[in-house]
Order: C-alpha cells, then structure tokens, then sequence
C-alpha cells in the first residue's frame, strides 16, 4: 500500500490494522473544551506535515490564484452572520492576508475551494482579482474532513454547523461509529452524539437553522428534538421562531415547547358572501356562517335605517319562539 494511501487511512479513522488494540477513548480522550481543541489542532498539525511529507519537497507553497478559477462547494462554507462577514471583509480591506486559502485542482480546470470560502467572498466583494492559495492534491473524502475540521478549530462556530460536518462525515461513512467518528475529529463521543441531536428537530426548524445557525445550541436542541418526539411539533417550531423573531432565550424556549399541548385549532366555519345592489351602485354585502349574520353598509345613513328594521323583525322572531 503506498504512503498516500495510509495516509489517507489514517485520516479517516480506519487503520482497521490496530484499530481494535487502540485504548478506548476514555483512555486518551481529552475531557474539557480546551484540552480538546488542542488535540484537533495538534491532529490537523500533524496531517498537514504528513501529507508535506508524502507530496514532496516544497509541497505546502502559497500561490496566487485568479478569482474566477476559484469553485465553491455547497455545504462547505461557513456561514457568517452579516456583522461577521463585514468585519471580515474590512478586515482584508485594510490588512494583508494572512492565511492563505486551501484548494484542490479540479478535472474540468479550475479549483475547488476546501477552506477560505469566506475569504474568497470578501475578496470578490472588494474587487480583489486574485487570491493567494495553497494548492492539495486530496481526494474528495479528504477534501471534506479537510474543510470540516478547518471550521471546527474556530472558537465560534455554532453547534449547529458542527452538526452538518459530523452528519456530512456518518452519511460518507455509514461504516464508522459515533466513537470513530468522535476520534477522528478528537473530541468526545457525548459531544458527537449532543450534536446528532439536531437531526431529530422538526424539518421547519431546520429550514430556519439554516439562515439562524446560532439560534440554538446543542443543549436545547436535544430538549427540543425529544419534545418533538413526544408529538409537541408545533410547538417545538414555535419556540424556535420565538428565539429568532422575538429574542426569547434558549431555556424558555425549551420551558415554552414543554406546555401542555393546546386545545386542537377549529375548523374555519365556511362564509357565505352576497351583495346587494340599487341599480348599478353597491348597498351592501351580507357574510354568513353557521352561526354569524353581516350585513356591512357602504353609506351609514342606510345602515341606522336597516338597523331600526332589524330589531322589529329579531323582536317578531324572539316573540314567535316564545309561543312554541
């Protein structure tokens, strides 16, 4: 097997030649947020200098790159809320770039942006025409775990979109457990299985995560996501919209979606709908369902001498019932 390809192995968690003698991850796994982000930094570290090694001398040099060679993935960028992204953007107005972007070469010409999406975006939009990159020959797999584990070594980035990379990683690998999977990005098993949550919320709520990943993290989600199975979808959505629309925090929205579930809605009453005309000129339109009479007026004065009318006939009407 080439170098390359146990590489490659070895970044997706499968080294099946001494994964059952690796010590469980209660072992080794580190316990506190900190002590985490440091073994996936120390883990992307060492991937970096592995495939410098394998590609040769000189691997890992920047170039500049024209923009318009330059191809976003769906699903890859990090999303940024428009504060972030002009802060960012003003960012590079003023100031070098530091970090170059990552790409791979594409087959129809062209590359394919693996991290730096956003950087490109900012770029684009200050009328930038070029862009310095860091040129990897991955293949599609890596080129995923890649733009996944770049984003999660961001202090900042929302439970919600670390969902979408570990969901992108189980879907690619349906053979990987939460524990691999969990290993490979070097962070706890009950974290991976927290953000998993996610995929348990009502479809509306995914629909509005998608332009409000920060709306609600981990925690809440698996809250919700077990209302949601208890048949309290409605209000698992409600509470949701409340945290966008109204600012309402993450535990009341849990508090509220917990409520006991609200009488059924009524079926509308069906309305039947006449107007009356003198001549050509509209008088008036009369609504009616099962149980409501309207008679709305265009002209007042019309509207007092009916009214006067209606309560002699209502009164002949209540007198007949009472001779029943």
């Amino acid at each position: 097997m080439s170098l390359k390809d146990r590489l490659a192995k070895k970044a997706l968690g499968v080294n099946t030649d001494d994964l059952d003698s690796r010590p469980g991850p209660s072992d080794y796994q580190p316990r506190t947020a900190p002590g985490q982000l440091m073994g996936l930094q120390a883990k992307v570290a060492n991937l970096e200098k592995e495939l410098a090694a394998a590609r040769g001398a000189g691997a890992g040099m920047s170039q500049t790159i024209p923009l318009d060679q330059l191809h976003e993935i769906e699903g890859r960028r990090r999303k940024l809320t428009d504060d972030q992204f002009e802060e960012l953007k003003e960012n590079l107005r003023n100031n070098d770039l530091i970090t170059p972007v990552t790409v791979r070469p594409r087959e129809s010409g062209g590359f394919e942006i693996v991290s730096g999406h956003n950087r490109v975006a900012a770029f684009r939009e200050l009328g930038r025409a070029e862009i310095e990159a860091v040129v990897r020959s991955l293949d599609e797999e890596r080129a995923v775990l890649g733009a996944f584990y770049a984003n999660l070594l961001q202090p900042n980035l929302p439970d919600y979109e670390k969902y979408h990379g570990f969901r992108l990683i189980r879907e690619r690998r349906p053979d990987l457990t939460q524990e691999q999977i969990a290993q490979m990005a070097g962070v706890s098993q009950s974290l991976v299985s927290k953000l998993l949550a996610f995929e348990d919320l009502p479809a509306d709520v995914h629909t509005i995560l998608m332009s409000r990943p920060d709306a609600i993290g981990a925690p809440a989600a698996r809250s919700l996501a077990a209302l949601a199975k208890q048949g309290k979808t409605q209000q698992v959505i409600d509470a949701v919209r409340k945290v966008t629309d109204e600012g309402m925090d993450q535990a009341a929205a849990v508090a509220y979606a917990s409520k006991v579930d609200a009488a059924p809605a009524q079926a509308k009453p069906k309305v039947d709908i006449k107007t009356f005309k003198v001549g050509k000129k509209p008088l008036c339109s009369y609504r009616r369902t099962d149980t409501m009479l309207r008679v709305d007026f265009k002209d007042p004065s019309h509207a007092d001498a009916f009214h006067k009318e209606l309560d002699e006939l209502l009164a002949r009407y209540a007198a007949g019932l009472g001779k029943e």
